[in-house]
């Protein structure tokens, strides 16, 4: 259901985060904006007292706080929270995100964001820097996120995203019509990496060099505990883009095709080399137009292991 009155609507998925909430959600109630927004949160069936603050945070302020809280884990039944729960209950024509456990540091955000991606009617996605803090909030260097292959984090940033995601969920902030996109929907996958990637495809994005809020990295998270599952599904949203471009190369949807065929080649090349199946190569360069692309891709590799390890040997967490 739309409604004018909201231009934006925050998803906030909440499972055991109690020691965190309150940080987030504090985060969304010192947002300054000359517009409604909502907080759509969904609470899994925390064991811990999750739901207790998300009450309180409801009565304390019923305009903002829109809250689900289930009797059983959903995530646990394979169900898509985002897409069975979040998205349906949408008002805003944006959609912004921030976990439980993560919180937002900059009180313009929201309308930083929103100034931004109303420059253009073509742009679908605005994404910020942040920051990486542990469970006592603590900064952490994360050498893997300071190799960036893209020549400018702004634009068309597709082919890149399928080389390797640049963007955090908590930073950024899509319009509502790629919720609403065949694209998006034909992958049964609800994980942001798909979002990221429709996103890209169908229109521009914007990079905002600042950081707006925070990413917390927990052991017992969810996605942590399930890291293999996420793995699996990571690949499958990766495998659905790659059938497309591979099924639409005599089309013009592809922009900077070259680019984007060098870097899926290199990617699939990427996750032979790091044990995750030659499936991924062998449907690539079953295509003989990809022949092609072998030496720009085996450079890109080449180029991007090489950053990556020096990184990784001389900058520790």
């Amino acid at each position: 259901m739309k409604n004018d009155n909201i231009l934006v609507s925050v998803v906030c998925d909440v499972y055991n985060h109690e020691p965190y909430l309150r940080q987030c959600f504090d985060g969304f109630v010192m947002q300054k904006t000359n517009f409604k927004f909502e907080v759509l949160v969904h609470d899994d069936a925390s064991t811990d007292k999750s739901a207790e603050i998300i009450i309180e945070y409801t009565n304390k302020y019923p305009d903002i706080f829109k809250p689900i809280i289930q009797k059983e884990n959903q995530y646990s039944k394979g169900v898509g929270i985002w897409k069975t729960y979040q998205f349906p209950r949408v008002k805003g024509k944006y959609v912004a995100f921030c976990e439980g456990d993560d919180y937002w540091i900059d009180p313009l955000k929201l309308q930083k964001q929103v100034t931004a991606i109303e420059s253009d009617s073509k742009n679908t996605m605005v994404y910020t820097a942040f920051s990486t803090v542990d469970e006592t909030g603590n900064s952490i260097y994360r050498y893997d996120l300071h190799y960036n292959m893209c020549k400018s984090k702004s634009g068309n940033i597709f082919p890149f995203l399928l080389f390797r995601n640049v963007v955090m969920t908590v930073s950024c902030m899509v319009n509502r019509n790629v919720l609403e996109s065949k694209l998006y929907l034909d992958c049964n996958k609800s994980l942001d990496y798909n979002l990221f990637l429709a996103a890209s495809s169908l229109g521009n994005c914007i990079y905002l060099d600042y950081e707006t809020c925070s990413y917390r990295k927990v052991g017992n998270s969810m996605t942590n505990s399930n890291s293999n599952i996420v793995q699996q599904r990571f690949l499958q949203v990766w495998e659905y883009y790659v059938d497309i471009i591979l099924n639409n190369l005599d089309q013009r949807i592809i922009a900077d095709k070259k680019l984007t065929l060098n870097l899926m080649l290199a990617k699939s090349i990427d996750l032979w080399l790091k044990g995750l199946g030659a499936k991924y190569l062998k449907k690539v360069i079953s295509c003989r137009r990809m022949l092609w692309h072998i030496l720009p891709a085996c450079f890109l590799e080449i180029q991007y292991l090489f950053s990556y390890n020096i990184k990784k040997l001389f900058i520790h967490e």
